[in-house]
């Protein structure tokens, strides 16, 4: 996405500026002072105690809840739509309770953000040095939680920040959010009592919050257990941290532990490997060695013992396994899953799907099934925001097209087998047996659009 447009330099006294982010022809706005709206004709009392303040602008939460102010040089609110930052986080990335939200603006502002049950936190809507922000962050994280704080963005301010962009936040910017607009001055004189007693009424407004904040903790627990987005982020967040083998680098690291393994060892020849994302199994069957020579030239990649047994009751047709690692294919290997980046189930019908089919053509054998919510265990999709399906796939592809085969980003490689055919005399004889290799896996795809 391009990057969005920052707003033109003004002069270093003109502080007010600095807290506006020109994006297309609109503009972000971060630095707002936060109120909470509790009785009936509060607002007009606080938005003359804004405008003593020095105040030009304000704006009104969603719920009607708050109401934030900002000081904009003269003019500079009549160019183009301005709109409030901590607004916009809390209506497209929250997901409820308490967060913190970290991120540089540009070379060298970082804003932060915030939010407690989706509402900004009053006091914690900045924008400066990176500095600033990490102190500001810090004060934050060190006032009474009851639950985890979510913080999201710069991990080098915010230690344990997961990946946040705000560029995800602005595309999902629409004109209908709340804009700041002009404080309206029914009163053409502010009493100087009214502006020394602002310090005073801020520090009982910001108690206030903090109090309706607390009292409100319980009910929103309750409501936050019953939610079942609460539930379905924490499932998938586990489940999609640990899937490995996805995409090319994960099918390129299983073959180069298949290539390490030899065809031969001291009188045992490979009739089978199977390799999944950690691990190539390998099954040797003897010709004429004995467990012990097999010990004595293990393959260089074998740490464990290998794993004896019997065919039968004849102790001279004998077999034996040994495990191969597979290691990660440098910084390319794909981690876990980026659902962001899944195409939804339509996108992967035209893609991974046909890609499949092409394969028949060379007399391969596919088998693509329906997917399902995933993880396992979620009935329905309805209610949740940003489902994930999942489905099985499988396919066996003559041997010569192992080195050319690829795989998207969303697709897993759960295990990789070979068959080299019954015994043989030597190593030529034996690799004649494999004609061909099965994949096994599972798709991953959107679940709706979003």
């Amino acid at each position: 996405m391009q990057a969005p447009e920052l707003h033109e330099p003004v002069p270093q006294q003109d502080r007010a500026a600095d807290a506006l982010l020109v994006h297309d022809d609109c503009a972000l706005a971060f630095g707002l002072h936060w109120h909470l709206l509790q009785e009936k004709g509060q607002k007009q009392k606080l938005h003359t105690q804004a405008l003593a303040q020095g105040h030009t602008h304000h704006v009104v939460g969603l719920e009607s809840e708050q109401v934030g102010f900002l000081t904009l040089p003269q003019g500079q609110g009549d160019k183009r739509a301005i709109y409030s930052a901590a607004l916009l986080l809390s209506e497209t990335v929250s997901l409820g309770g308490d967060e913190v939200f970290v991120f540089r603006v540009d070379g060298s502002r970082h804003a932060l953000v915030a939010l407690k049950n989706s509402m900004p936190v009053p006091g914690f809507d900045l924008i400066g040095s990176a500095a600033a922000m990490a102190r500001a962050a810090n004060d934050y994280l060190s006032l009474p939680h009851r639950n985890e704080v979510r913080r999201c963005g710069d991990a080098d301010i915010l230690r344990g920040a997961e990946s946040f962009d705000f560029s995800v936040a602005l595309n999902a910017l629409e004109k209908s959010h709340p804009r700041l607009k002009p404080i309206p001055d029914l009163r053409k004189r502010v009493f100087q009592g009214a502006v020394l007693a602002g310090g005073a009424l801020v520090a009982v407004l910001a108690w206030a919050t903090w109090s309706y904040f607390q009292t409100q903790e319980e009910a929103e627990r309750l409501r936050r257990e019953s939610d079942p987005n609460l539930l379905y982020e924490q499932n998938f967040s586990n489940s999609s941290a640990s899937i490995k083998g996805l995409g090319t680098p994960g099918l390129k690291a299983m073959l180069a532990t298949l290539t390490r393994i030899p065809m031969d060892v001291a009188g045992w020849s490979l009739s089978s490997v199977v390799c999944q994302p950690q691990e190539c199994v390998a099954t040797w069957t003897r010709q004429y060695g004995n467990y012990a020579d097999f010990d004595a030239h293990l393959p260089p990649d074998v740490t464990q013992k290998p794993e004896y047994g019997f065919v039968g009751t004849d102790t001279k047709n004998t077999q034996l396994k040994t495990r191969h690692p597979v290691l990660p294919q440098a910084a390319t290997e794909v981690k876990g899953l980026k659902r962001e980046a899944l195409p939804v189930v339509v996108m992967l019908q035209s893609d991974f799907v046909s890609r499949l089919q092409d394969y028949t053509l060379i007399d391969a054998r596919v088998q693509v099934l329906s997917p399902s919510p995933f993880p396992s265990g979620v009935g329905d999709i309805g209610p949740i925001f940003k489902p994930v399906v999942s489905g099985t796939w499988s396919m066996e592809l003559p041997l010569w097209t192992m080195d050319s085969l690829a795989l998207p980003d969303y697709v897993q490689l759960d295990s990789l087998s070979l068959e080299l055919g019954p015994l043989a005399t030597g190593r030529t004889e034996s690799a004649k047996g494999a004609k061909n290799y099965k994949l096994t896996g599972k798709y991953y795809a959107k679940g709706k659009t979003f």
